[in-house]
């Protein structure tokens, strides 16, 4: 996801090449609110892209952001295959407490100055996360293309490299 908004970002800024510099290694977050701060600032009036798009990136861009939290909890917390946090205080499983036959697990995550996050999560989750943060993708995706062929319907179909 993060190369795609890089891209993403790049594209709708008209910045030289040389963005690529400022962008790599950035977060998610830093991501996706420079993407909405770029959207909104090169087209406050919808005179480059329709209304009707700035909303769906927007509205795309806000559904990662439910999802973000999870992948960071996924990527950055440590994983205990029992429960050392009890009931109090842990976050229930993102999708609810589906039986899916996978394994159910027990992560934490650190972040400095916030209260330790734990949260139980089964492998089925994980899988269900990843087919959520690619649906978020195709349609970012999607809707960018669209958009390039408002503003530029001469210029080669963008984003081809992702492949759907």
């Amino acid at each position: 996801m993060d190369e795609l908004l890089r891209e993403l970002i790049g594209d709708m800024s008209g910045a030289d090449e040389i963005l690529w510099v400022l962008l790599q290694g950035q977060g998610s977050e830093w991501l996706s609110d420079t993407c909405k701060s770029v959207l909104c600032q090169r087209d406050p009036y919808f005179s480059r892209w329709p209304e009707s798009s700035h909303v769906k990136v927007l509205e795309l861009l806000n559904e990662f952001a439910k999802y973000r939290l999870i992948r960071n909890a996924v990527i950055h917390g440590v994983w205990y295959p029992y429960d050392p946090f009890g009931e109090e205080g842990r976050l229930p499983r993102p999708w609810g407490a589906v039986d899916d036959g996978s394994p159910v697990y027990y992560c934490m995550r650190s972040r400095h100055r916030k209260i330790d996050e734990a949260r139980e999560i089964s492998v089925g989750d994980v899988e269900l996360l990843a087919e959520k943060i690619a649906g978020v993708q195709r349609g970012l995706a999607s809707e960018f293309r669209a958009m390039t062929r408002c503003s530029s319907p001469r210029t080669m179909e963008p984003f081809q490299r992702w492949g759907f």
